[in-house]
């Protein structure tokens, strides 16, 4: 398959999940894979077999696309709970002082009477 068709065909996989820059990305690099091959004379057919499957490559980067969205989903929902946590113990602190501020007002006033 030559070079042009190596590349529609990944894309055609690829645009289903990815965003149009990370597509434009991975289309780039792939395409730089066969310029390198036919500065080394090799053909697109030689190129395209030793790059394997579009189908396949592309199963691969969605993969890990899928991966790193769990793994960022992951962080940011631990993110959130610590700030819960973070929070939650901020206002715990408030509020001890606010009764500690009211029983002193509270002393000062039965103390004045």
């Amino acid at each position: 398959m030559n070079k042009e068709e190596y590349l529609l065909k990944l894309e055609a996989y690829l645009k289903k999940q990815l965003s149009r820059e990370e597509v434009d990305d991975i289309l780039r690099d792939y395409g730089e894979y066969f310029e390198d091959g036919r500065r080394r004379n090799k053909t697109d057919l030689e190129i395209s077999a030793k790059l394997g499957d579009p189908q396949v490559i592309a199963e691969q980067f969605l993969e890990e696309y899928r991966e790193e969205k769990k793994t960022k989903a992951f962080r940011n929902t631990m993110e959130i709970e610590a700030v819960k946590r973070t929070a939650q113990k901020g206002a715990k602190t408030v509020a001890k002082g606010a009764h500690a501020a009211a029983d002193g007002i509270g002393r000062g006033i039965h103390g004045i009477s």
